[in-house]
């Protein structure tokens, strides 16, 4: 999931060729449900790009979501999108895997960036659901 959200960042292209190509060489270890879980989710991400865009952006002090690296900005749709859509995650976990996608492909300091931005993220949807 995290290739295609980053090959999104990077080409603006949808993903959908990738994620069947990718499919066809992975198929020995994707399930259906894992495929299906896969193809749910990005379409999910590609729908609400914007709104996660929108909560990124208010959770960032001091910066510019277009000047976030591609592996971060894909790093953060990824779990934003995680924590809003499954519920059966908690939210804990998903920063957890963030930060770690962060240690494995961006800079030494996007893992501590992304738990703070991430964190932000949180708040600002509580918040908004509060206020609902």
């Amino acid at each position: 999931m995290f290739c295609l959200m980053y090959e999104y960042a990077v080409t603006g292209e949808t993903g959908f060729d990738t994620m069947n190509v990718m499919g066809d060489i992975l198929s020995e270890n994707l399930t259906d449900a894992d495929r299906e879980y896969i193809e749910s989710s990005y379409t999910k991400f590609l729908a609400d790009r914007e709104n996660l865009d929108e909560i990124i952006s208010a959770s960032l002090t001091s910066w510019s979501i277009k000047r976030l690296s591609r592996v971060d900005i894909s790093i953060l749709r990824l779990a934003l999108l995680e924590i809003l859509e499954c519920e059966e995650i908690p939210e804990k976990v998903s920063i957890n895997e963030a930060v770690e996608l962060a240690k494995k492909y961006s800079t030494d300091k996007s893992p501590k960036f992304i738990n703070g931005v991430l964190a932000g993220c949180i708040k600002h949807v509580d918040e908004a659901k509060k206020s609902d």
